[in-house]
């Protein structure tokens, strides 16, 4: 796996010399190489791997940070209100998830330039 992964290397480092037309990213150098279809294959992969990571983040925010914070606000005693709204969302996994990512990971996502990060 490893010569594999060195072999592709190489070969993409020789492509974006090579050639006049990869301007830096790896869509115009699969674009250059391997025609239109590269340069989507190269977008779509590129998207998924985002999702993917995306998804991962929300899961393992949602498994640590819940019980954290609501150990860290309300103690290791299940003894609260049924009023309590906030305990709630951090007693359920479905709420907690949705406002992590409403509130932390929406606005990152709509950005235009990732600069400032």
């Amino acid at each position: 796996f490893g010569y594999l992964t060195k072999r592709s290397l190489d070969m993409i480092i020789r492509l974006s010399i090579e050639t006049e037309g990869a301007h830096g990213s790896y869509e115009d150098l699969a674009q250059v190489g391997l025609g239109r279809p590269g340069r989507l294959l190269v977008m779509v992969c590129k998207l998924l791997y985002s999702f993917g990571c995306l998804v991962a983040y929300i899961v393992v925010i949602k498994d640590n940070c819940a019980p954290a914070l609501r150990n860290l606000i309300y103690g290791a005693s299940d003894h609260h209100s049924r009023e309590d709204w906030f305990h709630e969302i951090l007693t359920s996994n479905s709420w907690f998830t949705w406002l992590v990512s409403l509130v932390f990971i929406l606005p990152l996502c709509l950005l235009r330039d990732m600069t400032p990060l």
